[in-house]
Formats: structure tokens, C-alpha cells, sequence
């Protein structure tokens, strides 16, 4: 069995061509698609179904063969219980005679897992939309590069193509994923420090600011951008300043996100209005 790193390579092969040849800009617009579909297989594969690992890998599954997707399934997951015919499976893994469960309960389950099956192939097609577009404009770019000789050394940075008439615009936005590490602690130690030293003097305005950027949002995160903001006050405190430094030197770049955003311009009017890809603005 080859090494779960060989099979990876195989399956980027197998999807996308011979990486070795390709130009800077090409492979490393498509890597950022295809590892972070490998990451998201990775991430908990014992609860996806093979179907829905490989989905995560590609959304093309049937441009590579059957026995390198169990391979690279097989690598990284467990493989799936049979169940019985006659049975069903509750949520604690017991099997049931499907005569002993209620009918709305099997009609739940059919209902639910008919569902699944359609979301998993609008999944599959947004995945193959979504590698076919980088791949397409980041071999534009090239292109676009080598009518003025010029060398294209990655495709960070965004980028906006119009078509001629102006009527349709296309965004590729690519953004650097910013986290704080344990210094930003530090930080909050050091600005808790200035305002209690300053005591009745502290301006209730400042104190406000404080509270509210380093308040999590419902899902535990803090607000980079708030965070950030407090460099931007106007503080001479030499323990300020050094909480400010702390907080300038614990942000790291966590990864990077890319979105493809495309618009369609509203009638006449100079406004666009974006064709949404997400389905809860559809």
C-alpha cells in the first residue's frame, strides 16, 4: 500500500495532470482547491461515507478509477458497516427489523437521506465548478502575462474580469486567513494593567472599545478586524504601546480562503448584483 502522501499525489495526477509541469501560477491555484478538499476529508472521515469523502476530494469522481478512490478512501476512514437487508440502523449503531419501526419514521429516513443524496450532488458540482473556474482564470492570467513576457510568481491578490459589454464581472478574491496566537493574551493583560492604572481617569469610550473587541462571537471567535482597531487609538502609554506591539506580533497567517464571486449588472444602472452560489441566497 502506498503512503497516504503518494496517493494524494496519484489522485492530483490523475485530476488535474503532471504538477512538475505545470506554471507557478496553475498549480498553485489549483492546489489551494485540491488540499483544501483533502483537508476537509481529513478532518472527521469516520462520519463520511465514501461517497462523500471523495466528494470532498474532487466533485469529479468519475475522472479517476475505482480502485484509487478506495485507495485513498480506504487510507483515511474505516470502512463502513453492512447493514443487513430487513434492518435498520438507529443512531447508537443497534439494528432494528424495519417491520418493528413506525412508518412516519422510515418516511422521515427516506425523506432525509433523499435530501442528502441531492445536496451531496449539488456539492459535487459546486466542487468541479469551483476548480474548473481557478484553473480557467489563473490560466487567463498566464496567458494574459505572456503577451508582455512578464513572469506570474503566485496568484495571491485579487483579480476582476469583465466582459466586453461590461454587462457580467467576475471576482476572484484570494485572502489571507488571519489568526492571534497566546501573545494576544499578553495584550489583554496589558491593557486590563493601563486601565486599571488610570483609573478614574480612563475614558469610558476607551474602556467600551476594549470590552467590545475582545468579545467572542456566538461561535467562540474574536474579531480580527476589532482587535486591530485598537492600534489605531491615539495612546502614548508606554504599557499601551507595548500591549499594541503584542498584539501586532501575535497575528499569524493561519491559511488562505478564495471565493469566485460573479455579478450581473442591473439594467442600465452603473450597480451589480452578484448571482449568488450560496444556498441560503438563492
Amino acid at each position: 500500500m502506498n503512503t497516504l502522501e503518494e496517493l494524494f499525489l496519484e489522485y492530483f495526477k490523475h485530476r488535474y495532470g503532471d504538477p512538475d509541469v505545470m506554471s507557478p501560477e496553475k498549480k498553485t491555484g489549483i492546489e489551494l482547491d485540491f488540499y483544501s478538499g483533502a483537508a476537509a476529508a481529513m478532518m472527521a472521515p469516520e462520519t463520511h461515507g465514501k461517497e462523500l469523502v471523495i466528494d470532498a476530494l474532487d466533485g469529479h469522481a468519475a475522472r479517476i478509477t475505482h480502485d484509487l478512490a478506495n485507495q485513498l478512501t480506504g487510507a483515511i476512514m474505516k470502512p463502513e458497516r453492512t447493514i443487513p437487508q430487513g434492518f435498520m440502523q438507529d443512531a447508537r449503531g443497534a439494528l432494528w427489523p424495519t417491520e418493528t419501526i413506525k412508518e412516519i419514521d422510515r418516511a422521515r429516513d427516506d425523506l432525509v437521506r433523499e435530501i442528502v443524496a441531492k445536496a451531496r450532488n449539488q456539492s459535487a458540482a459546486l466542487g468541479k465548478f469551483k476548480a474548473e473556474v481557478f484553473g480557467d482564470i489563473a490560466a487567463f492570467v498566464e496567458l494574459s502575462a505572456e503577451k508582455y513576457g512578464a513572469q506570474m510568481g503566485g496568484i495571491k491578490g485579487n483579480i476582476t474580469l469583465m466582459s466586453f459589454d461590461g454587462r457580467y464581472k467576475i471576482q476572484r478574491a484570494i485572502a489571507d486567513n488571519l489568526v492571534f496566537d497566546e501573545r494576544l493574551q499578553v495584550a489583554k493583560t496589558l491593557i486590563d494593567q493601563c486601565i486599571h492604572a488610570w483609573g478614574a481617569g480612563a475614558r469610558v469610550e476607551i474602556m467600551a472599545l476594549v470590552n467590545d473587541a475582545f468579545n467572542v462571537d456566538k461561535e467562540g471567535k474574536i474579531n480580527t478586524g476589532r482587535i486591530l482597531s485598537l492600534r489605531r487609538l491615539n495612546i502614548t502609554d508606554p504599557q499601551w504601546q507595548q500591549a499594541m506591539t503584542a498584539i501586532g506580533e501575535s497575528l499569524q497567517v493561519a491559511g488562505t480562503r478564495s471565493y469566485i464571486r460573479v455579478y450581473e449588472r442591473v439594467g442600465e444602472t452603473d450597480r451589480y448584483q452578484q448571482i449568488n452560489l450560496d444556498i441560503a441566497g438563492v
